[in-house]
């Protein structure tokens, strides 16, 4: 059962713990894809132009950015619905 503490319900423990272990989880992917991502763009200068414009028009840093917003976006809305505040 679900214990309310004021306006926001209290998680249980074992689902807190799991939340806290996945935006654990996908901070560690988010900085894996941006050494990867760094990784490229100092290997395109000893590539050439053609790598170079690949990358440039292929923008990786700002789908990286906007994946990492929308993650943690994510969890916010999970922590959220699990909170069940009831005000803004």
């Amino acid at each position: 059962m679900t214990q309310h503490n004021g306006h926001t319900a209290l998680v249980p423990a074992e689902l807190a713990e799991a939340i806290r272990h996945a935006t654990d989880a996908l901070a560690e992917l988010v900085n894996h894809a941006q050494t990867h991502i760094e990784g490229q763009m100092v290997e395109a200068h000893s590539l050439g132009i053609d790598e170079q414009l690949r990358l440039s028009q292929s923008s990786p840093q700002s789908w990286l950015d906007q994946g990492k917003h929308s993650l943690q976006a994510g969890m916010m809305f999970l922590v959220r619905a699990l909170q069940q505040p009831t005000t803004f």
